[in-house]
């Protein structure tokens, strides 16, 4: 269950402020809480640059190669379809992980640990040429007609 936790963590709301100026993009946060053997999401990949920190518990991580370079939207992958993991591994409280956007991942909450709490922060959503050009050409050729208009 993702919970937007800057909306009730002034600390985490302080951390991304700074990270954003680091960045310079938009930073979110969201919290999972995850009972033991259960697994929030399926295997998928996201369209941003991803921080884990393991606040509580532990997590059992597979990641495993993209299946889309750079990708540009979220995106849930069949099982057969991504392979074997290229990393696995459990996190533990004070660990961090950090991924790039596409790669294709899925966590679950180990037997023995009663429930898993980290912080995921991204960065980087459309945030690239393309996306710059997508989003200036609209008010370029707004502008260019309305120029037009005002000269006939």
């Amino acid at each position: 269950l993702p919970i937007l936790a800057q909306r009730f963590m002034d600390e985490l709301w302080r951390i991304q402020e700074k990270l954003e100026c680091f960045f310079g993009s938009l930073v979110g946060s969201n919290v999972y809480i995850t009972p033991q053997e259960s697994q929030g999401l399926p295997p998928h990949y996201d369209d941003v640059e991803v921080f884990i920190l393991q606040l509580e518990g532990q997590k059992h991580w597979r990641l495993y190669k993209p299946t889309v370079p750079l990708a540009r939207e979220y995106n849930v992958e069949l099982e057969d379809r991504i392979g074997t993991p290229t990393h696995e591994f459990i996190l533990k409280p004070g660990d961090l992980l950090y991924f790039p956007r596409g790669i294709i991942h899925q966590a679950d909450t180990p037997v023995g640990t009663a429930l898993s709490t980290h912080v995921t922060i991204s960065t980087y959503q459309n945030n690239s040429w393309g996306d710059f050009i997508l989003d200036a050409i609209p008010g370029i050729v707004f502008e260019a007609s309305r120029s037009d208009r005002k000269s006939t």
